[in-house]
Formats: C-alpha cells, sequence, structure tokens
C-alpha cells in the first residue's frame, strides 16, 4: 500500500476474491486465502505455500485502504493559515461520507479531483 501509514482494515483481493486479514501467517494453512498487513510501511504479506497461500503469478491484487494519521498534519495546516489566512487546503477524497466525517474540520476548505487509474504508481 503506497501510503502508509495505514488503518486497521485494508481489503485485500486476489482477482476479485477477498482474501481475509490475519495477525500472523503461523497458524495459516497451505490452501488458506489470508494475509498479514505492517500499517506502518503499508507492505502486504501474503503465505508461502505452507502458511497460507501465494497469490498465483499473474492475479491481479488489489487492495482498498484508508491512509493516515499523518502526525503534525494539523501543526502544519494551522502555521500555513497563520502565515496566509487566504491560503486554501483542499482534500482529494470526495463524496458525502467524507464531508460529514469531516464536519466543520478547519483542515479542509475545499475539494478537488484526483483521480487514480489502473497501472499508475504514487510519486
Amino acid at each position: 500500500m503506497a501510503y502508509a501509514p495505514v488503518a486497521p482494515d485494508p481489503r485485500v483481493m486476489v482477482d476479485g476474491e477477498v482474501w481475509t486479514q490475519i495477525p500472523t501467517l503461523d497458524g495459516a494453512g497451505p490452501d488458506d486465502t489470508v494475509f498479514t498487513p505492517d500499517h506502518e510501511s503499508g507492505e502486504v504479506r501474503f503465505g508461502d505455500g505452507v502458511h497460507g497461500s501465494v497469490p498465483p503469478e499473474g492475479t491481479r491484487l488489489t487492495v482498498s485502504y484508508t491512509s493516515g494519521p499523518r502526525a503534525g498534519y494539523m501543526d502544519f495546516v494551522r502555521a500555513m493559515k497563520e502565515a496566509d489566512p487566504d491560503i486554501r487546503v483542499c482534500s482529494s477524497y470526495q463524496g458525502d461520507a467524507f464531508l460529514e466525517a469531516i464536519g466543520d474540520d478547519p483542515a479542509f476548505d475545499c475539494q478537488v479531483s484526483h483521480p487514480s487509474t489502473p497501472g499508475s504508481s504514487p510519486p
């Protein structure tokens, strides 16, 4: 997961099939479709064929996750707004659920479209 740290419940799919998150691969069987995430680095670990299944070569891996939190983010926003009261801080995440979640949070003044397409890589 490219934008670590990562919130606790990523959703990992192998060719559209949802695999199960477990705390450790040690007790997994060879056919168990499981993974373990490293929330700090964003790395997803699959089994080795003995402890958990190995995704077949050439399969499509998809992950859906929430990135963050980012230490110091609000302090940075406040400092920017103190330096320039006209500055606008925008979120690239959109939708009613996001607007409801942030409520009156002063961290965001607007939303912008920031599409991500299959095969693109983060900066």
